[in-house]
């Protein structure tokens, strides 16, 4: 019975299988089957490489990810522990008007300058002829603070700028190099301050032949300030009055000061031209000043009224080129009160 079994298995085995008397069939499918083994080995090792990559890439993004530790201080990028941030330099913008000056014109340097992490910033020229001109005023230094040697790096500052209009009249045609500066490094020792900066702007100035004549007094106006206030005096005199004024030109001579005390009497002063000092390309000045500071030389004049009361006091500078002639003029006010 074991023995019909085993038969008709076996007759069943070879009906499922189609004839193949040539073998062909079976080679056919031991091929497949080979196949299918090498493509088995490929996806394993291609799986192998992937998670060995990925468990390589964990461990170095381990290695440079810094760990922060709660209550340890934060890890400082490389390259800065314990260094300031760097400077950031000035920056200057200029422009010129008219665009095509001629000689005896009034040509205006309109100068913008910035420090992004310093100030105050200021401002000066060099005009190319000679002259020059800065802004600024009288300085008041503190006493310098040691530096402890474990203090911290210093910071920037608040930023700093300044705009500033400086005008000129060029005597003769040419081509002037104007040099503009400006600068955030303070006079009180700045020269430690890591963030203070210098810089320069260079105009190359072309003036052109004038459209008539030029003037022998420059185009820039004069001015004049004035203080009145009552002068003490040994023995009192309790009518008495000074005279403090002040005047500038930086392209004309000053040839007459005239002041009207307010009850009637006048101070008159002409100076004569013979010490007036002037060049082919430049006119003369009468203006007071020492370096960026605009130091205005003073002049004391004393007058003493009838009676007392308010009075109007007023000033009249004239200006004239060293010929006398093209004269301009300037005028001030002011009240003092005096026997009262």
């Amino acid at each position: 019975m074991a023995d019909l079994d085993e038969r008709l298995r076996d007759s069943l085995r070879r009906l499922a299988e189609p004839g193949d008397p040539s073998g062909a069939f079976g080679r056919i499918r031991a091929r497949w089957k080979r196949r299918r083994l090498v493509k088995r080995i490929e996806m394993g090792v291609l799986a192998g490489v992937l998670v060995a990559a990925g468990m390589l890439g964990i461990a170095r993004l381990n290695e440079r990810t810094p760990r922060i530790v709660l209550g340890a201080p934060t890890p400082v990028p490389s390259g800065s522990p314990g260094r300031a941030p760097s400077d950031q330099p000035i920056t200057i913008e200029v422009s010129v008007s008219p665009r095509e000056p001629r000689a005896g014109e009034l040509v205006s340097f309109h100068v913008h300058a910035q420090d992004p992490d310093d100030g105050p910033v200021t401002a000066s020229i060099d005009y190319g002829d000679g002259r020059s001109a800065g802004l600024g005023g009288p300085i008041s230094c503190p006493a310098p603070i040691p530096r402890s040697a474990d203090a911290p790096p210093p910071s920037p500052g608040p930023p700093g700028e300044t705009t500033v209009v400086f005008r000129r009249g060029y005597r003769a045609p040419g081509v002037y190099e104007v040099v503009i500066g400006a600068s955030s490094v303070s006079p009180c020792g700045g020269e430690d301050d890591p963030f203070a900066s210098r810089a320069e702007e260079t105009v190359r100035l072309t003036i052109g032949p004038p459209a008539g004549r030029v003037p022998t007094n420059g185009p820039i106006l004069p001015t004049v300030e004035l203080a009145v206030s009552p002068e003490p005096t040994d023995p009192p005199e309790p009518l008495t009055a000074g005279a403090h004024y002040w005047f500038k030109d930086p392209d004309g001579f000053a040839r007459r000061i005239e002041i009207d005390w307010g009850d009637g009497e006048r101070f008159v002063e002409e100076k004569p031209l013979g010490g007036c000092e002037e060049s082919a390309t430049q006119w003369p000045e009468s203006s007071f000043n020492a370096g960026f500071t605009d130091v205005k030389e003073t002049f004391i004049r004393q007058h003493r009224y009838s009676r007392a009361g308010t009075f109007e006091v007023s000033i009249r500078l004239t200006t004239t080129g060293c010929d006398g002639g093209d004269p301009q003029t300037a005028e001030a006010v002011a009240e003092v009160e005096v026997g009262t």
